[in-house]
């Protein structure tokens, strides 16, 4: 399962983590930003040369962190002028595509309800697979980032779509991939925040810039439902 719809302007990377029972109530959940750096240990190449910026935490009601998310200082995309004109979709991502990091110090579940366990994890960029196993009924949008775990996740490229469920599963122990769906934020340039959306889902807006032919090419919204699971769970 990996989901998103056709966005112009601002792409909404909408990270679906579904908080353990024992977490706050989503009524509950804030957001901060700190100027805490990117975990060492990151690789060298992901620390340094890819993330960057300020962390957004997610706090529960007892202002106990429960979520770190790092993104990546400039998301590439090969786009022609006239495209980055009309404006970037989610799908000028390159899949496999490394998109920011995320540490829960507790556990998780994720779109599918699949524990995900406290720790550190690269986020990659995954489109639904076309194999006729995913319908559309499975999740509201056909985009996601997918977990895998940093101590094995090492290089800022591309990671290559045959691999990357193998991966993510892996880091999760699941026979599937440890996904968070992608939804849209309509405001990138507006500071973190929490916005409700349907079918009780909570997502956290933020945004990074990003990049083409070495160029910054405005911002990229990314959206990251800290609260939801697909409706076919």
């Amino acid at each position: 399962m990996w989901c998103l719809p056709r966005w112009v302007v601002a792409v909404c990377l909408t990270a679906c983590l579904l908080p353990h029972a024992r977490a706050q109530e989503a009524s509950k959940l804030s957001v901060k930003t700190s100027e805490l750096p990117p975990p060492k240990e990151l690789s060298e190449a992901l620390r340094k040369e890819l993330l960057g910026g300020p962390a957004v935490r997610l706090l529960n009601g007892a202002d106990k962190v429960v979520a770190e998310f790092w993104l990546r200082k400039g998301l590439p995309v090969e786009a022609a002028a006239d495209k980055l004109k009309k404006g970037i979709t989610v799908r000028d991502l390159k899949p496999g595509l490394l998109v920011g990091a995320v540490r829960f110090s507790e556990k998780w579940m994720d779109y599918r309800k699949q524990p995900v366990k406290a720790g550190l994890y690269t986020l990659r960029y995954a489109p639904q697979p076309v194999d006729g196993k995913h319908t559309a009924d499975i999740s509201e949008y056909p985009d996601f980032l997918v977990v895998i775990e940093a101590r094995v996740d090492n290089d800022p490229a591309p990671i290559d779509m045959k691999k990357l469920p193998d991966l993510s599963g892996d880091s999760i122990g699941s026979g599937h991939p440890g996904i968070f769906m992608l939804a849209p934020n309509p405001q990138p340039a507006g500071p973190p925040a929490l916005a409700q959306r349907p079918h009780h889902q909570v997502v956290l807006n933020t945004g990074t810039e990003l990049v083409a032919g070495g160029q910054p090419a405005g911002l990229f919204g990314l959206g990251i439902t800290v609260v939801g699971h697909s409706p076919a769970e």
